[in-house]
């Protein structure tokens, strides 16, 4: 609990920081410009790479697992492309619990824009939306959401059914047909 209020603390003064810079840009030269996009840049990367925890690993036989929701998923192979993977879980209830998977690979790829747009602040700005759904990666749900478009769903072995979205903005067809193997303990 601590740890969440201290990632929410964290967001809000990256958050003041980043709107305060941006408004300041506009009024100086080109060197302090690019000073201030490069801390931007810095800023919102270090607020993206606090999203997510890694998955906890059985060391024998690289099972993957989320233990808070009681769910694993198989060894990676390097065949699937995905880096390793991270995720994100937000425990209401079993009804309201979200969980967001998503692969390093994705999220390494998305911030090489925002990365290398530091002179550019538009450019910069342009690279956020792709980083933050790939960030969230694939989202998962207990109960069946509305206004969103369903990849799947899953009943789990204790019962549970989860349902499966993908981002618009970042899709990759690798890690959704690896989630499908996700399964409860």
């Amino acid at each position: 609990m601590l740890v969440a209020v201290l990632l929410c603390l964290s967001a809000i003064v990256n958050t003041a920081l980043i709107t305060q810079l941006y408004k300041q840009n506009n009024k100086q030269s080109i060197q302090n410009q690019t000073e201030n996009n490069h801390y931007i840049g810095y800023l919102i990367i270090k607020a993206d790479e606090n999203v997510n925890h890694p998955m906890a690993m059985d060391p024998t036989t690289g099972n993957l697992y989320i233990p808070e929701l009681k769910l694993e998923m198989p060894a990676l192979n390097e065949n699937e492309n995905l880096g390793s993977l991270v995720y994100s879980s937000y425990f209401i209830s079993t009804e309201n619990s979200e969980l967001q998977i998503a692969s390093t690979s994705d999220i390494n790829l998305a911030a090489s824009p925002v990365q290398n747009a530091m002179s550019d602040l538009n450019a910069l700005m342009n690279g956020v939306p792709k980083l933050q759904a790939c960030t969230r990666g694939i989202q998962i749900y207990f109960s069946n959401q509305s206004g969103q478009t369903l990849a799947y769903k899953k009943t789990l072995n204790d019962g549970r059914t989860l349902y499966f979205y993908t981002n618009s903005g970042c899709i990759d067809n690798n890690l959704l047909r690896f989630t499908e193997q996700i399964n409860s303990y």
